[in-house]
């Protein structure tokens, strides 16, 4: 995550490691009890799971109850 943010002002960075989102992934589903929302890219999951973006409408009703949970973590 901290390589996201690092990189944000950066337009000419590379990519973050695949196998980093993944482990992201994978950490965000088990905090959440529940698998992220398939629509949801590895980057987007990340920021969206620690807060870095906000949940919107549709996000929202396809995590249902789970919505409140989010920022995972902080």
């Amino acid at each position: 995550m901290h390589y996201l943010d690092l990189t944000v002002d950066l337009p000419g960075a590379p990519a973050p490691d695949p196998a980093s989102l993944a482990l992201m992934r994978r950490v965000l589903a088990g905090l959440l009890g529940a698998q992220i929302p398939g629509f949801w890219g590895d980057v987007a999951a990340a920021l969206k799971g620690i807060g870095r973006e906000p949940l919107t409408g549709e996000d929202r009703q396809a995590l249902g109850s789970s919505a409140g949970k989010f920022p995972l973590f902080a």
